[in-house]
């Protein structure tokens, strides 16, 4: 197997995989990649695939590493796929999280079955994943801006809606058509945007009490239905409404601890005016698809990255890179601007960043007086069962208050 940081690898008539880390996001991926000119597909995931995973890894590793290595391993033996043909598309860092070995660790893997063809697109956060080219990047940050804002519309709206389902037939109606969209010549995904929300605001949904629950977390299981157990749903089934972190909120992020580094860089000038260059790039697409629809998430625009960072910051130190300050930040300004009333804090079990934001949460619950659950993922059990308690009294309390506000 061969790990590579940038696409000077991947040849005509390779497949490359994309882990289901979000089903919106995950299909417009695969998406850019097509409009890039290669074939590309969402892998998918079951518990066979995961046993799959869990059986060649130690058991000590966060759950999508054994997830993903599961579904790429499954997906190989079962179609009878060429490995020299195969390209496992695996994000990567350089911080002290985990997430960093995964690309390792699927090398092992394959490795042991005699794969040495498998190659690993491990594009690194250093340089905000630069490794997919210019065209490559710039079409996966819309992407990704985009299916962020699609969710945004479907948690609105879906906790509401009189036919359930309704919302989803839409969604995935409007799914497919941007990623069709993203493999035009010009795509224009406003329009896609606006026609999704037009579908949507034709859906009958009726206002109701509900109780507003932030969810913060690790990036990959705070996004997967899979390996969350579909935390969203249960919450929605429990009778809350989810507002959620945002994908993008990462890679805005990572170029924003690019921006901190050039402080103490010897190329100072030239390394901060890319980094402020490609951030009022970042930022002009999300408000170009942001005005498309912003009677329909005027309420829930994300926050500049630098606010979720300095949210956090009085208790996790900006110079400690990882998600720990970002899910600290974000739960404090969901509470503070978004008034919500719980937060759950979604985590792949021994998750280190998870693990510490977990222990900063119980002095900010005490600090705030509102609930905070982390729930940790190892692929058995169900951990959502110990939001049921919560919901209920957080349900109760919102219908009380809207009683008592109808009665005066």
């Amino acid at each position: 197997m061969v790990c590579i940081a940038d696409m000077s690898l991947v040849r005509r008539g390779d497949v490359i995989f994309v882990p289901p880390m979000e089903p919106i996001v995950a299909r417009l991926t695969a998406s850019v990649f097509r409009a890039l000119g290669y074939g590309a597909e969402v892998l998918a995931q079951t518990p066979e695939t995961l046993a799959a995973g869990l059986a060649c890894t130690s058991g000590g590793e966060c759950l999508p590493c054994p997830a993903t290595i599961g579904s790429m391993l499954t997906t190989i033996e079962a179609r009878g796929l060429d490995p020299a043909r195969v390209v496992f598309f695996m994000p990567s860092t350089c911080g002290p999280c985990r997430f960093g070995q995964y690309a390792t660790l699927a090398d092992m893997a394959f490795a042991r079955r005699g794969w040495d063809g498998v190659r690993v697109l491990a594009i690194n956060s250093e340089n905000s994943y630069g490794g997919l080219g210019s065209r490559g990047r710039k079409l996966l940050w819309h992407a990704i801006v985009v299916s962020d804002i699609m969710r945004k519309i479907v948690l609105k709206h879906r906790p509401y809606e009189d036919e359930p389902g309704a919302i989803d037939r839409a969604t995935e109606e409007w799914t497919e058509r941007a990623a069709a969209e993203i493999e035009t010549p010009a795509p224009d995904l406003a329009a896609v945007l606006r026609g999704y929300a037009a579908a949507v605001a034709a859906t009958p949904c009726t206002p109701r009490p509900k109780p507003k629950i932030g969810l913060v977390g690790e990036i990959y299981v705070r996004n997967d239905p899979f390996t969350n157990n579909g935390v969203i749903r249960v919450i929605e089934d429990l009778g809350g409404e989810v507002l959620a972190s945002s994908i993008g909120e990462w890679v805005l992020f990572c170029n924003a601890v690019e921006g901190f580094r050039t402080w103490t860089s010897s190329t100072f000038r030239r390394g901060r005016l890319t980094q402020l260059l490609e951030r009022a790039w970042f930022l002009s697409v999300e408000r170009k698809y942001a005005r498309a629809v912003r009677r329909f998430i005027e309420d829930r625009e994300e926050p500049d990255v630098m606010d979720v960072i300095a949210a956090g910051e009085p208790y996790v130190p900006r110079e400690f890179h990882t998600e720990t300050i970002l899910t600290v930040g974000r739960a404090m300004l969901f509470v503070a601007r978004d008034k919500v009333d719980a937060i759950v804090n979604a985590s792949p079990m021994f998750c280190m960043p998870g693990t510490i934001s977990a222990s900063i949460f119980a002095r900010i619950e005490k600090e705030h007086g509102i609930p905070i659950i982390s729930t940790f993922y190892d692929g058995s059990g169900d951990p959502n069962k110990t939001l049921a308690p919560y919901l209920h009294y957080l349900v109760e309390r919102a219908q009380a208050g809207a009683a008592a506000h109808s009665a005066r």
